[in-house]
């Protein structure tokens, strides 16, 4: 627990081309993102606002390499230098905007099977107590630590505590970066500044942090 290795992101003329008409014997392109340049130094927090359909998304998905059928054409960098796919998935993590849990599981539960992932048997058992600890106190789900997640079948968690172990899922890793699709979208006012509040905190930390707002 603690700081991580700052890294800053910057992206130069980075845009995306799609393939359409699959049916079609002619092969036609679309670019879905035009040129976009940005930067975020290390240990800042960057939102991108925008409305439906401006790219927000795409962009996130270039800048984290999520983008596998696409031609991405432009310049990213870290530090200064470019990264291989695992460079890339070692320091930067992604959150998505839709959560992807499972409602049968306790918050410790679902920490708990993340560290294992990243991490495997490698580690001892105290050191993943330790890692699970540190990201349920960040995000602040202390008091929701041996609460189900929950689903339509099952009550549990609220939406703002869901999308909080979201990023508790991804803090497990101890990313330098982080990228959040929408953090806010579908909170009341309250969970929305208590989502920005912690990745604030992340901030001060040494994570730099680049996330979409929609607006």
């Amino acid at each position: 627990p603690g700081q991580v290795d700052p890294i800053g992101i910057e992206w130069t003329n980075v845009s995306v081309t799609v393939r359409t008409g699959f049916m079609c014997k002619r092969k036609s392109y679309k670019q879905i993102l035009a040129p976009a340049s940005g930067c975020v130094s290390a240990g800042n927090l960057l939102a991108i606002m925008g409305p439906s359909g401006s790219g927000k998304t795409t962009l996130l998905d270039a800048l984290a390499n999520r983008i596998a059928s696409s031609k991405v054409e432009g310049k990213i960098t870290f530090n200064g230098t470019t990264f291989s796919a695992s460079d890339r998935h070692e320091h930067v993590s992604y959150v998505a905007q839709d959560d992807s849990l499972l409602g049968v599981f306790t918050v410790n539960e679902t920490l708990q099977q993340a560290a294992r992932f990243c991490y495997g048997y490698g580690i001892s058992s105290e050191k993943i107590r330790a890692i699970i600890d540190d990201a349920i106190q960040t995000v602040g789900l202390r008091s929701a630590a041996n609460t189900i997640v929950g689903d339509i079948f099952r009550k549990g968690l609220s939406g703002g505590q869901k999308r909080r172990l979201s990023l508790a899922v991804e803090l497990v890793k101890r990313p330098s970066i982080l990228i959040m699709d929408e953090p806010t979208s579908g909170l009341d006012s309250a969970s929305a500044y208590g989502i920005m509040r912690n990745l604030t905190m992340l901030c001060e930390r040494g994570h730099t942090i680049l996330t979409t707002i929609h607006q």
